[in-house]
């Protein structure tokens, strides 16, 4: 069931950045194009940004040069790759924690993977199809993003939120149920299993 939810947000999210995107590009995308919603706070400013500045500041402590366009495009699938990978094992551990302290994985997990991958791969369609990512959305006359940097800010607040949730079910605990719970080497020695059966 968490597995259908996910997968069905995490499509909906796709769509939902790539359509306003082709919207955006199709009725709004011209030079200095500035539409205000809210005066000073909010505007539409369509800008293609054809390199991420986080992207490229990791490229730089890699020594990787990105001043290739291909290659580029082939440093963001990786890095889009390992990300979706690290996210989906990290979901995998905490929704053992959960059917360990027999808490039911809550909503806040499968909505921070959906919001995490969808923001991954939306970084990919945008790096091989947009030839960049398609920002529009502007904040105080400063910042400029899009919906898949903040499905990654969401994310992030997502797995803040669930982590304190599980922490606090984990303390609630007696200290010979916590001490049931295996660590997190201990989970990777048991090949990363989901449920406490599959690890026997």
């Amino acid at each position: 069931m968490l597995i259908k939810r996910f997968i069905i947000l995490t499509f909906i999210l796709i769509f939902l950045d790539q359509i306003v995107k082709a919207l955006v590009f199709i009725f709004f995308y011209e030079p200095h194009v500035h539409i205000d919603f809210i005066d000073g706070v909010l505007a539409l400013c369509p800008f293609l940004n054809t390199q991420s500045v986080f992207l490229a500041s990791i490229a730089g402590l890699l020594d990787f040069d990105i001043s290739n366009r291909t290659i580029y495009t082939m440093f963001i699938i990786i890095f889009a790759l390992l990300y979706i990978g690290f996210i989906l094992f990290l979901t995998s551990y905490f929704t053992f924690i959960s059917n360990s302290i027999n808490k039911k994985p809550i909503n806040a997990l499968c909505c921070f993977s959906s919001f995490a991958v969808a923001g991954a791969v939306c970084s990919l369609i945008d790096s091989l199809f947009w030839g960049g990512s398609l920002d529009f959305i502007m904040l105080f006359n400063s910042i400029i993003f899009d919906f898949k940097d903040a499905y990654i800010w969401i994310s992030g607040v997502l797995a803040i939120l669930y982590i304190v949730q599980l922490t606090q079910s984990v303390i609630k605990l007696s200290k010979n149920e916590r001490k049931s719970i295996p660590g997190f080497f201990k989970w990777i020695k048991m090949k990363c299993p989901i449920t406490p059966q599959s690890a026997v």
